[in-house]
């Protein structure tokens, strides 16, 4: 029986994203108990792709899109193709559903990180916490001492970010050609954000108090604006990357194969400057912020 996802019931995305999230951890956590982390994304994509094989239907793509009879001037076209609003106002039901997926995990992930014991805490997201004692780490506790980097630190950790982001970026894309996977990037995006907050969390009651009201709220402030952005990045390249297998596996007429493709383009744009908006907010917002705190503490 096909599962479909009602546009007007978003939280039906968001259930399913706490389900398969829980789901995975569990079953990687008995199978798997050294690598729960990375084999836990795994069964959380695995148990969603049964609720994403029907999400981009053809007709949603190519409804109400015309090619233009007579010449225009070519800033008539420029103008469109760089209209980002009407494009996301097209997928907008997509989007959605992928973004509750997404918080759906990152909520999973984080209760799970705030509520594990204290041994268990450092090994049990093994892969995870190892991204959050990465770059990430280093930029915030390496300058510890300091709320503010000097700005040829800061320029070199944005150049930085901002590759390795693209890198993430072409594989969501690429995954999403050839196996129309794209969620495992999604998820494992979702897991390690979940990690950090709850690891946030917990270290940051220890050193401002219990004040978890705060804190959370903090938190928030500090960390999804950044998170939001390169999420909605990797989910731009995943649903550009689907649009593309379409054209692959299915028998298109040439009308059909132009708007697909030449939405799949502007979709990896979009992508593309939020890629760099998200860098951004990490360097200049989040990471003084971060430190800040550390500092004034």
């Amino acid at each position: 029986m096909e599962f479909q996802l009602k546009k007007r019931h978003p939280i039906i995305s968001f259930g399913i994203g706490l389900y398969c999230a829980v789901i995975g951890i569990v079953i990687a956590w008995l199978l798997f108990p050294s690598n729960t982390g990375i084999v836990s994304v795994f069964f959380t994509s695995l148990a969603m792709l049964p609720f994403l094989k029907k999400l981009l239907p053809l007709d949603s793509i190519t409804r109400n899109k015309k090619h233009p009879i007579k010449f225009k001037n070519p800033l008539y076209y420029l103008k469109k193709f760089l209209n980002f609003h009407k494009l996301t106002m097209e997928y907008k039901n997509i989007f959605i559903i992928y973004i509750m997926l997404f918080f759906g995990i990152f909520l999973v992930y984080t209760v799970f990180q705030m509520n594990l014991p204290g041994p268990m805490a450092e090994s049990f997201f093994v892969e995870q916490t190892n991204i959050l004692r990465g770059s990430a780490g280093e930029a915030v506790l390496g300058y510890a001492d300091r709320p503010f980097m000097s700005a040829s630190i800061s320029l070199n950790t944005f150049i930085g970010i901002i590759l390795n982001n693209l890198v993430v970026l072409m594989v969501a894309f690429v995954i999403s050609i050839v196996y129309r996977a794209g969620i495992f990037i999604i998820a494992w995006n979702a897991s390690v954000w979940g990690v950090i907050f709850g690891s946030a969390l917990v270290e940051s009651s220890k050193l401002l108090g219990q004040n978890m009201a705060f804190l959370f709220v903090l938190s928030i402030l500090i960390i999804v604006p950044h998170m939001v952005a390169e999420a909605f990045a990797y989910i731009c390249g995943v649903i550009s990357g689907s649009s593309v297998y379409i054209t692959l596996w299915r028998k298109l007429t040439e009308k059909q194969h132009a708007v697909i493709i030449t939405d799949a383009i502007r979709l990896l744009i979009l992508a593309g400057l939020f890629i760099i908006l998200a860098s951004l907010i990490e360097v200049y917002f989040a990471f003084p912020a971060i430190k800040l705190v550390l500092w004034a503490s």
